[in-house]
């Protein structure tokens, strides 16, 4: 890389120095943060504008502040976007009384960042409207131009919001008239090379022969050829291309195949020109798990969906982690024929204030998401392994989800925190990657993978060899009693540096969950990988931890936590005559006894019974149908001193 550079990781820091340095009556630096550059003199009565954004792109943003321009900027690392305190800081050294606009490019974390910067600042009083500059065609279809990128059309967007502010406009005014002028930017962004960050020293990506779709063919002489990329399923326009025929009729085209964007896409290629052609293709992503929020914030009472595209037909684990990164929500369940991932839950009070992550995981692949309660997430890394112990010279796949666009840095440490090897990538627009570990020369043991960003990172542990022989097995869960939905924390201890495997089995005896993890060097283990599915049944379930040399097994009990209302529940819905039901369920452990009650569809009771309840709150109640009773739906309702619940049988 032929670059002038002191050191790497002070790029940014010295840049803003030597700007300020260079140009002291243009540019300050603001006071209260290192990351934002103001004008010399501040101005007064005028709508105050701001933009922010990575560096590297240089002029932008930088080279934009001044008089008729930009008011203050917010600087992020290389390619990253900057934070949202570095955001609010520029809106507020922007504000002299009439509010400021923001004027950014169409970038996910730039957008994200600056909404909650304006929201912050706008508790403080500080009126904002933000115009999201959306001006290069060559990213998206005009039918999808809102996902376009922002690129040197801002330029325009600074100038314009700038000279208007000057004359002393409204925030409303210049507003509108900056929106205007974004609605008529058109710009085309063409790459030629590789981009190589001053930390890597290399280039940001390489494009092997696989990784080009070359289409080409024949048409009239000096034609319009359009190819257009349709979703086979949904139909749905993705992209189009125009080239042109040359003399001989001959056209060429090629497109880069995404493979961290694209999750099992279905295309048809129309090529048209008075013909068309459709050629079907199937491209594989990288990604066999995408997991997303449907919104970024939520608050109390409202219902979260999480979607996306999983392997179909599979075991599938659901876990959410609060702020502070506990498990407080747990589940399995089987994906259904098409991969579709819909699941819902309810905030309740459980959820406080905060970052949350929800983490989908299936045998072969796992993703995550983000999503805040009662505000917006805050920027944070969450590392996953596609599994837990891997062979000697083999990959370990690292599944990143983070700040999109943002340099990260990827260490593998082993048992004693030594360095065993590091590397630099810039992370994908969607701020999810795949990053391949070559475990090749690597001795068997524990390591630890750590991913960093600016004051973030964190790390997942993994093993590389071990084998599943050990020592006796010492094994116990951290509580004895659990509800449905709620992970189980388990310890314990064999022979060192050993893979164990735990099994969860249910009150029938059924394999719930299996999971593999491994002792370190003193012989512990834990994991949290396991737990309640929230429809699990209420009773004694088992925990098995075994290798080849030794098994040992714990016991808790699945119950609803105390305070919570009767529940009721059967194994079955559908009964003949002589059948036996087993009517179980949860209450209140300070109830001497409940009552049942059967009744028709007419709501005539026709069984009236009794049954005790254990210290725990559980009850369970055999009944058989007797003879004589006729075809239809029945409701068992179970009823204590302050509470009931019901649920309808049918009998034939």
């Amino acid at each position: 890389m032929k670059k002038i550079i002191h050191n790497p990781s002070d790029f940014v820091e010295e840049s803003i120095d030597g700007l300020i340095k260079s140009h002291p009556d243009v540019y300050a630096l603001a006071k209260d943060n290192n990351r934002v550059v103001t004008r010399t003199k501040k101005a007064s009565n005028k709508v105050g504008i701001v933009t922010g954004g990575g560096s590297g792109h240089l002029p932008v943003f930088t080279g934009y502040v001044g008089k008729g321009f930009l008011d203050a900027c917010a600087i992020g690392s290389v390619f990253a976007s900057p934070s949202v305190e570095q955001m609010a800081s520029a809106i507020r050294n922007a504000n002299n009384g009439k509010g400021v606009l923001c004027v950014l490019g169409n970038y996910g974390g730039d957008v994200m960042n600056f909404e909650m910067a304006c929201e912050i600042t706008g508790s403080e009083g500080i009126k904002t409207k933000t115009v999201i500059v959306a001006d290069d065609i060559a990213s998206a279809s005009n039918e999808e131009k809102l996902k376009r990128r922002g690129i040197a059309g801002m330029i325009f967007g600074f100038k314009i919001a700038g000279s208007i502010a000057e004359t002393g406009a409204s925030l409303e005014e210049t507003f509108n008239t900056a929106s205007s002028a974004n609605s008529n930017i058109r710009t085309l962004g063409v790459a030629v090379s590789q981009c190589i960050l001053p930390e890597a020293g290399k280039p940001t990506f390489e494009i092997s022969d696989d990784e080009i779709l070359t289409f080409s063919g024949s048409a009239y002489p000096q034609s319009a050829v359009i190819i257009s990329f349709e979703n086979i399923d949904t139909r749905d326009l993705e992209k189009t291309r125009v080239i042109t025929s040359n003399f001989n009729g001959e056209w060429s085209f090629e497109e880069e195949i995404n493979r961290t964007d694209v999750f099992w896409e279905k295309y048809v290629i129309f090529k048209n020109n008075q013909d068309k052609t459709t050629k079907n293709l199937t491209i594989k992503s990288d990604y066999t798990i995408q997991v997303f929020a449907s919104a970024v914030r939520y608050n109390l009472g409202e219902t979260i969906s999480i979607t996306g595209k999983c392997e179909p037909n599979v075991n599938t684990t659901l876990w959410i982690k609060d702020p502070n990164k506990k498990i407080i929500h747990y589940d399995i369940f089987t994906t259904n024929a098409n991969g579709d991932l819909n699941y819902q839950f309810v905030v309740d009070d459980t959820f406080s204030s905060g970052t949350y992550t929800v983490i989908i995981k299936q045998e072969n692949g796992s993703d995550a998401a983000l999503f805040g309660i009662g505000q917006y997430p805050a920027t944070v890394l969450v590392a996953l392994m596609e599994k837990t112990n891997f062979e000697l010279n083999s990959k370990a796949v690292l599944s990143i989800v983070g700040p999109a666009s943002s340099n990260l840095s990827i260490s593998v440490l082993d048992s004693n925190d030594n360095i065993e090897m590091t590397d630099s990538i810039t992370s994908s627009s969607i701020g999810k990657n795949k990053y391949a570990i070559d475990l090749d020369g690597l001795d068997s043991g524990v390591y630890r993978a750590v991913v960093s960003s600016i004051n973030i990172q964190d790390s997942v542990k993994f093993s590389i060899g071990l084998e599943s022989a050990s020592g006796p097995i010492s094994l116990v869960a951290t509580q004895a009693n659990y509800s449905a939905g709620e992970s189980i924390f388990i310890i314990g201890n064999t022979g060192s540096n050993a893979r164990i495997i735990i099994t969860l089995l249910d009150p029938s005896g059924n394999v719930s969950a299996i999971t593999e993890t491994f002792s370190d060097s003193t012989g512990g283990f834990s994991t949290t990988d396991i737990g309640i599915p929230s429809d699990g049944a209420l009773g004694n379930w088992k925990i098995t931890a075994h290798n080849r040399l030794d098994n040992n097994n714990v016991e808790i009990n699945v119950s609803i936590p105390t305070g919570k209302s009767l529940t009721l529940q059967s194994d079955e819905t559908q009964f003949a005559i002589g059948d036996t039901i087993i009517i179980k369920g949860v209450g209140q452990s300070d109830s001497n006894r409940l009552e049942i009650k059967i009744t028709n569809e007419s709501g005539e009771e026709i069984i009236s019974l009794h049954t005790p309840i254990t210290s725990s709150g559980a009850f369970s109640l055999p009944w058989t149908v007797p003879a004589g009773f006729d075809t239809g739906i029945y409701t068992i309702t179970v009823s204590d001193d302050e509470n009931s619940s019901s649920l309808e049988i049918f009998i034939q």
